[in-house]
This record gives structure tokens, sequence and C-alpha cells, in this order.
């Protein structure tokens, strides 16, 4: 906590996390998006590649990725803490998530979280502490630069964990 009243206060931190993402588009069999491709391109004088690039690889991509994800991220947060005593802290505040995919599929993922939580705690230094958070996540793959692979995935998320002030 910064300053003599001890009312504003950074976090940083480190997590795992699971997300579940949602298909976007084109959604279902590889022959649907095929289909869906097709219908999108217009007229029968496209050419091959421009409908290879701009409808069949796209759709391929949604249908292929995974829908399930675990990742790591480094936490960055600022809490307003309007009451404090001697061991229970209530908080309201905001996180900024940045994080990598662990797996197979290589993405990012960048989070930002309102959250309202409270610490015990245990000495000066130790605290445990719970959180509830209403997260929105955004994943990107990380072999084509910043490509999209879902649309926001938002939802709560209830934490725990344990922290020590600096």
């Amino acid at each position: 906590l910064t300053g003599q009243t001890r009312i504003i206060g950074l976090t940083l931190g480190l997590a795992y996390e699971k997300a579940q993402s949602h298909c976007i588009q084109n959604c279902g069999e590889r022959n649907t998006a095929y289909s869906l491709a097709l219908a999108q391109s217009g007229s029968s004088a496209s050419s091959a590649s421009t409908l290879l690039y701009r409808s069949v690889l796209p759709a391929v991509q949604q249908i292929t990725r995974p829908t399930e994800y675990e990742y790591g991220m480094i936490d960055f947060g600022i809490n307003w803490h309007p009451i404090t005593t001697e061991q229970w802290d209530p908080y309201v505040g905001l996180k900024l998530g940045l994080g990598l995919c662990i797996g197979d599929y290589e993405c990012n993922v960048i989070k930002l979280s309102p959250r309202l939580g409270a610490r015990y705690n245990l000495d000066p230094s130790w605290y445990l502490f719970s959180e509830i958070e209403y997260q929105t996540r955004v994943f990107s793959n990380r072999s084509a630069g910043f490509d999209i692979l879902s649309g926001p995935v938002i939802g709560p998320a209830i934490l725990f964990g344990a922290g020590w002030h600096l």
C-alpha cells in the first residue's frame, strides 16, 4: 500500500489458469466450412488462391483450434482499500494480465478484470486473500502474429491465494 493512509495498493503476481473458448464463426464440419467459404467468395471468377486465403483457411483455423486453453500469466493490478484493520483488508481493484498458453498450441492471452477481494493479514508481512473477478480474456495465435483465435471470453472467477507485503 502507498502513502500515509495506505489506501491505494499496487499488485504484481503470477497465475496459472484454464479457460474455455467459444467458436465465433464457421463452426461445424470441414465440409460445412468449405461450403460457407464458397458462398462467401461471391462470383465463380474468384481465383482459387483468393478463395483459399480469405475464406477456407480462416474457416479451417476456427474448426481446428482448441476449445480449452491452459496458460501462465503475469498480473498487474491496482486496488482501493477503503477500510483497513489490523487483520481484515477488503478492497476493490482492476487487474491486467498478460500470458502465454501452455501445451501444444502457441497462443498469447490478454486479460482485464475488475475485482472485489479481501485479505486476512497473518502478520505484518504475510496474508491470505480471496477475490471475485469478472474476467475478459482474448486469445491470439503466436505463430501468426496477433491473429485473434476467439471472441472475448467473459465470465466470473473466484481466486484464493497467499501473498506478502513489500
